[in-house]
């Protein structure tokens, strides 16, 4: 997720006491879409195989990273500012003007500065020509919103108002997904569970059918091959071999070959069973 979001999601992953859950960011530049789009292909390829489960949110700044993991899900939204309040809320705001920025991007309000490159001149006459406002929504992820939005306004010229909203419209979207993550892992368990249990009884069924075809034969050969197919079904053994004694003497072995269902019979003529 957009190091510019991440503090709200752990809040809301926090609060919804998620303990199978981790939060990872990627450093995002909403002025660099093809560095950020590379960061995130990047992560996909390098932990793709890590997780039960992956959900990328984005936004323009990544439209449609190629992927082609099936354990991974990309939320892209055209405003990234979906992922905390409802998508007329953040449009209406738009439509008056303001420049939304939110308190998880206003503790990076450092580095945003650093990115966006204006001197001080400039970055008042870019802003000016914008915005008439800046609105922080404010989530309640960092204690010092006061100071760096005073650093924000500094630095565009522009007053800011804050608007709040905490972290519950995250929380409500965060945790739909992860109980969609948790109901898909669940029933593919009990799939697992269900086909490895179906290939037991299979199994069980073929043994006892060799079982209750044996006690039916009366023919000695007849029998050493039957137990020979069983022992080879079950176990698979290179070779099998079997040693008769009569009154306490070894008579022939019988030796069952693992390349083939044929078997050696010796001469039955010095044992019975």
């Amino acid at each position: 997720m957009c190091a510019g979001f991440v503090a709200e999601v752990h809040k809301a992953v926090r609060l919804g006491n998620h303990h199978d859950v981790v939060v990872r960011a990627f450093s995002g530049n909403c002025s660099n879409c093809r560095a950020c789009k590379s960061r995130v292909e990047n992560f996909m390829e390098m932990n793709h195989d890590k997780y039960h489960k992956i959900l990328i949110y984005t936004g323009t700044c990544v439209d449609e990273a190629s992927h082609i993991f099936k354990n991974i899900k990309i939320i892209n939204s055209n405003l990234c500012f979906d992922l905390i309040v409802p998508r007329p809320i953040s449009e209406y705001f738009i439509s008056k003007g303001y420049y939304l920025i939110n308190s998880g991007k206003l503790r990076r309000i450092d580095n945003a500065i650093r990115d966006w490159g204006f001197s001080p001149e400039m970055a008042k006459s870019f802003f000016a020509e914008s915005a008439k406002e800046i609105l922080l929504i404010e989530t309640g992820v960092d204690p010092n919103f006061k100071q760096n939005a005073k650093i924000f306004s500094d630095y565009s010229g522009l007053r800011v108002e804050e608007f709040g909203a905490g972290v519950d419209y995250c929380k409500l979207l965060i945790d739909e997904e992860i109980l969609k993550w948790r109901d898909e892992k669940a029933q593919t368990e009990l799939f697992e569970k269900l086909a490895a249990a179906t290939a037991k009884t299979a199994d069980y069924a073929m043994v006892f059918q060799q079982i209750n075809t044996l006690v039916q034969i009366s023919d000695e050969d007849e029998i050493i091959s039957k137990i020979f197919e069983l022992i080879n079904m079950l176990f698979g053994p290179k070779n099998i071999a079997f040693y008769p004694y009569l009154n306490g003497h070894e008579g022939r072995p019988v030796f069952f070959r693992h390349y083939s269902n044929e078997f050696e019979i010796a001469d039955t003529s010095d044992f019975s069973i």
